[in-house]
């Protein structure tokens, strides 16, 4: 990303651009679009750890191949799944069943492949139960409605970070210059949060099904335990691979 702020000659801030980033005819280069092809569903990685970290994920398309209301709902999931200590799954596993030290959900993505990942931080004893609510409360999440009262408050939540994104002459610069590049055109706050008010819980549990899926599962576990096992799928017992 290049943000240029204060006094310059437009020329030759063009001229710059374009002999950084303009190919040949006056277009940018396409982002290349390689295809992913995941390997194991279940990866274990021995390693002399004091926690276990597992890491729950599910493939998503990329930023570019999806619209933009699309990647507000995903966002909004996310943030009630694991984006708090108020999320469902700090509250059910830390709060609640004292399983974890620390747990979470967030979106990766790139502009043509992305990630979510439900991760969570706890001893080698509760691996297996760890992994199974994780998997229960996000599937739970899918199918049964939350408090209107918590997706209120993530909404405002979400809504406060957009307009934050326009506080300062740095994060306007840096909102613009991402809106240009990725998007052809910027997003103004306010027609952002316009956009984010027409969602609904529904929308936003909706999509989400359509790659939060069982099948569509990877687990990854670093642990100190070499002789690890856990239950995958139908819950049959696994052995991890170890270097």
């Amino acid at each position: 990303m290049l943000s240029l702020v204060g006094e310059f000659e437009p020329q030759k801030v063009k001229v710059l651009i374009e002999k950084l980033f303009v190919t040949s005819g006056g277009l940018l280069q396409p982002t290349p679009n390689f295809p992913t092809q995941p390997q194991e569903k279940l990866n274990i990685h021995a390693e002399e750890v004091e926690q276990d970290k597992i890491s729950l994920l599910w493939p998503r398309p990329g930023f570019l191949d999806i619209p933009f209301i699309d990647r507000q709902k995903f966002r909004l999931g996310s943030y009630i799944l694991g984006g708090s200590s108020r999320s469902l799954l700090n509250t059910r596993l830390r709060e609640q069943l004292h399983l974890v030290y620390a747990t979470g959900f967030s979106p990766s993505t790139r502009p043509h492949a992305g990630v979510f990942e439900a991760w969570a931080a706890t001893t080698p004893e509760s691996t297996q139960r760890a992994v199974d609510e994780l998997r229960q409360t996000i599937y739970k999440f899918l199918e049964k409605p939350i408090d209107n009262q918590l997706f209120q408050r993530s909404l405002n939540f979400i809504k406060s970070n957009i307009s934050l994104s326009f506080d300062s002459l740095h994060s306007v610069s840096g909102s613009i210059t991402y809106d240009l590049y990725w998007e052809d055109r910027i997003y103004l706050p306010e027609e952002e949060i316009e956009l984010i008010d027409q969602i609904t819980e529904s929308q936003v549990r909706d999509i989400l099904k359509t790659y939060l899926t069982p099948k569509n599962e990877y687990l990854a576990i670093m642990t100190k335990n070499k002789n690890l096992k856990v239950g995958w799928g139908s819950g049959q017992k696994l052995s991890p691979k170890t270097p």
